[in-house]
């Protein structure tokens, strides 16, 4: 990997209960790991939901429930750590 690719696991890309847009929602976090909290604002508007706030935390929830990633909520914003399906690597965000 260099700086200008990332790894995707491809358990991820087929986990066949999580959407499209869950999936990429990973894949955007994992592509930035300069920044290591974002708003739902800034997170719609780069996976193209504008600003949906109930899907946006619909495809949260999908890849919080299949392992893929751990939310702090306890802080504004947010922080989000990057899990491969509830294994101990994980990168935070």
């Amino acid at each position: 990997m260099t700086d200008q690719t990332i790894e995707t696991p491809i358990e991820l890309l087929r986990e066949n209960e999580m959407s499209p847009r869950a999936q990429f929602l990973w894949i955007y976090l994992s592509a930035h790991p300069e920044q290591s909290r974002y708003t739902q604002e800034q997170l719609c508007a780069a996976i193209g939901i504008g600003n949906n706030g109930q899907q946006f935390n619909k495809y949260v929830a999908q890849l919080e429930a299949n392992g893929w990633l751990r939310v702090n909520r306890r802080v504004k914003p947010h922080r989000y750590e990057l899990l491969r399906k509830n294994t101990e690597e994980n990168t935070l965000w």
